[in-house]
């Protein structure tokens, strides 16, 4: 359970770093264009009043979302294995 919950977690936060850095940062702008609309600042998340650039509000959203299913993919992966690591009662 530690494990997959573990490796989710830095999975995705390292794809969604990776990602949206590499895409949307000004610091890659040397490896193709940027993009003008996902470097203006909004509200964090559209309602937060941290004004940050939309690309960040953008890579947390994702970031949450791939946790959000990691959880619910996660609990019945946790019930069958705790059900499995049961031993057999005799009859």
């Amino acid at each position: 359970w530690r494990a997959p919950i573990v490796g989710t977690l830095v999975g995705s936060v390292f794809d969604t770093a990776v990602f949206f850095t590499v895409a949307f940062s000004a610091a890659f702008a040397f490896a193709g264009p940027n993009d003008g609309f996902a470097l203006e600042t909004a509200p964090l998340m559209g309602v937060l009043p941290v004004e940050t650039m939309r690309w960040v509000s953008w890579a947390l959203g994702d970031l949450g979302v791939k946790l959000i299913i990691a959880v619910v993919a996660l609990i019945p992966y946790r019930l069958l294995a705790a059900r499995w690591s049961q031993p057999a009662l005799a009859a």
